[in-house]
């Protein structure tokens, strides 16, 4: 259902995609939302790193996620997006609502901080947010994430591309 990996990269690499994604000059990007089956007064920041389609993009920090490319052996072509999202501390947990990113993918979920929030499964199942770990599924797993109260933000990446 959902294979868990902790100490997913090389601490090195690790270092340097924790440095620049927590630090002072990495780019987030308002969304007045925190998924697109919600219809709260919800909010969260996001960074896309890449996305495919119509309308296509490439970060300028693309080259930080490429170590976790390398590690998932996934071949550029079957991406469909890599987004960074961060939420903020809550005084109590805040569900985002379940969802699917995208049908008929896989789905990596990649936590940069470590925090008491998790992503929650419609079947139960809960990843807590660890630095350095990796949850991957298939995408049609419905699910949704939960904001943390320990620390002042709560950062992953999720990855969907094609089987």
């Amino acid at each position: 259902m959902v294979k868990v990996t902790d100490k997913f990269l090389s601490q090195e690499e690790f270092d340097l995609l924790e440095d620049h994604m927590m630090g002072y000059y990495f780019p987030w990007y308002y969304m007045d939302r925190e998924s697109y089956e919600t219809d709260t007064d919800t909010f969260q920041f996001q960074h896309t790193f890449y996305r495919g389609g119509e309308y296509p993009l490439r970060s300028e920090y693309y080259d930080l996620v490429k170590p976790l490319l390398r590690k998932l052996k996934v071949d550029e072509k079957k991406l469909h997006r890599i987004k960074a999202i961060l939420t903020t501390k809550t005084p109590t947990p805040r569900f985002s609502g379940y969802h699917i990113d995208y049908p008929d993918m896989t789905t990596v979920a990649f936590y940069v901080n470590t925090n008491n929030g998790y992503t929650e499964f419609q079947k139960g199942a809960k990843v807590k947010s660890v630095a350095n770990r990796a949850a991957t599924f298939d995408s049609n797993l419905v699910h949704g994430g939960h904001t943390c109260t320990d620390q002042k933000i709560r950062v992953l990446i999720n990855f969907n591309y094609e089987r």
